[in-house]
Formats: C-alpha cells, sequence, structure tokens
C-alpha cells in the first residue's frame, strides 16, 4: 500500500516561490513541458493526466495545446488555488480513470514508495499509453539521507532512475537530460529574492531546508510505455484470478 508521507512545509506551498517563479515550480517551465511533449509526440486530443500538478499551470498549457487534460494534488491549497474542475484534491492511492498518458513534473522524488507508485500507474494507462516525466536527478556521488523526508532525499542517479523504471514494467522511448534548466530556474529564483542567502533563508522551514547547499541536482526529460513482457503477465495474472 502506499503510504502518504509527512513533511515540514512542502516547498510547493511556498506562496513567495508560487508568486516569483509564475506559479511553475518546475524547471523550464511549459517551455520544458512542450519539449517534453514534442518528444513524445503524444497526438492533440490525448488525454493526459497530471499526477501532483499543483495549481493547475501544466493542466492549462496542456488545454491550450489542445489535449484533454486532467490533474490530481494531494494539497488542498494548491487545489483551491487551481480553482478548475479538471483538477481533484487526492492523491495517488485514490488514482482512477485510464489516460493516454499520465505525467509527473518534479513529483517521483516527494513520494516514499516510488517503485509501488509507478507499478500502480499500469492499471490507468490505455493501450499504447505513455508516462511522460521530467523529474529532477541526482548528480552528487553520495544519496543525500535526511532526518525528515524531503525531494532531495528521494533523488536517484539517471542510472538508478532507468534501472527503477525498468523494474516497475515500463520500456524507455527516449530521454533526454537539461541540467541547464535547472541552473536556469535555481539563478532565477536567486535573481528575484536578490541573492542566494535570501534565497535559501525563503527555504527555512520547508522540506528542501536541511539539504547541503553543495549538492549536485540535474534534469531529466523522458518518455516511457508498459513493456510488453509485463503486460503480458499482468493479463495472465488477471486471468488466473478470475478462473478461480
Amino acid at each position: 500500500m502506499i503510504q502518504k508521507n509527512e513533511y515540514m512545509i512542502p516547498i510547493y506551498e511556498n506562496e513567495d516561490l508560487l508568486e516569483l517563479s509564475g506559479g511553475s515550480l518546475h524547471p523550464g517551465g511549459d517551455a520544458l513541458t512542450d519539449h517534453l511533449l514534442s518528444i513524445a509526440k503524444l497526438p492533440a486530443g490525448s488525454s493526459v493526466l497530471d499526477i501532483g500538478c499543483g495549481t493547475g499551470r501544466t493542466v492549462q498549457r496542456l488545454l491550450k495545446l489542445g489535449y484533454d487534460a486532467y490533474g490530481i494534488d494531494r494539497s488542498e491549497k494548491m487545489v483551491r488555488i487551481a480553482a478548475s474542475s479538471r483538477i481533484t484534491c487526492t492523491d495517488a492511492v485514490s488514482l482512477s480513470g485510464k489516460y493516454d498518458a499520465i505525467l509527473t513534473e518534479c513529483v517521483l522524488s516527494l513520494i516514499p514508495e516510488q517503485e509501488l507508485f509507478l507499478r500502480s500507474l499500469h492499471a490507468h494507462l490505455n493501450p499504447g499509453g505513455m508516462l511522460l516525466l521530467n523529474e529532477p536527478v541526482r548528480r552528487s556521488d553520495e544519496r543525500y539521507v535526511a532526518s525528515n523526508p524531503s525531494c532531495i532525499s528521494g533523488l536517484k542517479s539517471t542510472t538508478e532512475f532507468s534501472e527503477m523504471l525498468c523494474r516497475c514494467g515500463y520500456s524507455c522511448l527516449a530521454q533526454l537530460e537539461d541540467d541547464q534548466a535547472i541552473r536556469n530556474y535555481l539563478a532565477m529564483l536567486i535573481m528575484v529574492f536578490g541573492s542566494a542567502d535570501a534565497f535559501l533563508s525563503e527555504l527555512e522551514g520547508t522540506c528542501a531546508a536541511s539539504c547541503p547547499k553543495s549538492y549536485r541536482v540535474g534534469y531529466l526529460l523522458s518518455v516511457w510505455k508498459p513493456s510488453c513482457s509485463f503486460v503480458e503477465n499482468q493479463k495472465t495474472i488477471e486471468i488466473s484470478i478470475h478462473e478461480a
């Protein structure tokens, strides 16, 4: 069973960061989302679920591009701000429905049981469906272990990230590293706060506060599809259950 994680104040609920980033708390904003969609070659009109959609900026972008987009977020505050009938306050435990694509942006590292979460998404993808991921990855050699779970302590290296997806029954269709996106994002935040010290002080009391300042983080865009062997195995399991 996927367990909910308890944080200090989640960084994505920091009102100053939300305002200064224009409502997009993932590096690259709309441009990187558009890039991921172009890599995936997802046809207009496809149904897309944005998990961890926050205030719904990406959902609105997807609708503008002609997709049948929906979002879920477990933060009541974010869903209130979104004020959209297409966005629901819930989490992966209560996920329902099937979609042509499921999207996450800066979400996986916040989930304690990442593999269980990824495996659960198979049941919510239509045949031929894809998993679209815009996610930070660890560049530092050592994994950061925090006393309080955070988005940083949940990071994996690119190799670990890919191996996890393969274990969870997915095949990679495309993968692109874009570390510059996260550098630009951090530079923008430092600039709008006036200094690095001012930005870091803003993180006090959030889930990112205890992260070592020298910790190196990159960014990865990737597109995945359920592997044939995993799908066939699931069908066999379902048939066995029904026959029993």
